[in-house]
């Protein structure tokens, strides 16, 4: 079970889903969820933009704050 509760869907793609959550501070956050077991999705991409999310220090892109597997989804929390 997730720390993090869903508020609403803020964005759909051909990867999968951005939902606005909260934590159990009520700190907002945003949650990419993708299918990793999905066929059509493409798993190197998936760990190029996680690697750069987890390695980047640049106040340009969005704060990465941790990921995790649940049911198949890989989870990205970002500012």
């Amino acid at each position: 079970m997730s720390k993090f509760n869903i508020i609403k869907l803020i964005g759909k793609g051909s990867y999968g889903n951005v939902y606005q959550v909260s934590d159990v501070n009520n700190k907002i956050y945003a949650l990419k969820k993708i299918n990793i077991k999905s066929s059509n999705c493409d798993n190197k991409g998936t760990l190029t933009e996680l690697h750069i999310l987890f390695h980047n220090r640049s106040e340009n892109l969005v704060k990465f704050y941790e990921s995790y597997i649940e049911n198949f989804n890989l989870c990205i929390i970002t500012e």
